[in-house]
């Protein structure tokens, strides 16, 4: 399985691999990470919300949705948009989590695109000060972002790294997008956030 490795928005590297044994020993501290739970009224995951924002237009044309195509289990979320212009905005799944400054974590998803999109699928893990209001990006803002510019298409990939928090980050916004909005899809599944044993 091809594992791809982004610790920042610039460096990436490739290689063969398989996921770190200590994720066996403890469960993601992401709610609801398979996506199995589904709200009855919404028809989306429990624990996770839906966003549009940045951009020019972030009422962007797009679609969230359970899809029944999973890495494994019955559920996988999925975002889509039909063909448009590039707004600039950006759509996500996302779910705050509580963590601990200057601690080492563990972050993967398996993401699988088709062989063409028109967007910039990735998911990202957004180190906040709070989850309050309008939560601020902690100093240095870190986005431990997970992408390449080359998948398989149609075929879940697991896309992973490992990144220590800052002095004043106390929350990630876990988020699973599709960003710089044009046409596409991507699904999500089996999210992992863990703190990473010494």
């Amino acid at each position: 399985m091809k594992k791809i490795i982004q610790n920042s928005l610039l460096g990436m590297m490739m290689f063969l691999a398989g996921i770190p044994a200590f994720t066996d020993e403890a469960p993601s501290m992401v709610k609801n990470p398979s996506f199995e739970i589904i709200n009855q009224i919404t028809g989306l995951p429990e624990s996770w919300s839906t966003l549009i924002r940045q951009g020019k237009d972030k009422n962007a044309n797009c679609q969230f949705s359970v899809s029944r195509k999973a890495q494994d289990g019955n559920s996988a979320v999925a975002i889509s948009v039909p063909d448009q212009e590039k707004t600039g905005a950006l759509a996500e799944f996302c779910q705050f989590v509580s963590v601990k400054p200057r601690t080492k974590y563990y972050f993967a998803v398996y993401m699988e695109t088709p062989a063409y999109v028109n967007a910039w699928p990735c998911a990202v893990a957004e180190e906040r000060t709070s989850d309050k209001g309008y939560p601020k990006y902690s100093t240095p803002s870190s986005h431990q972002a997970l992408s390449a510019e080359k998948v398989i298409p149609d075929q879940y990939q697991l896309f992973e790294t490992a990144f220590t928090t800052g002095a004043d980050t106390f929350f990630i916004n876990v988020s699973l997008r599709l960003q710089n909005l044009g046409s596409g899809s991507v699904q999500f599944d089996n999210v992992i956030l863990l703190e990473q044993p010494e």
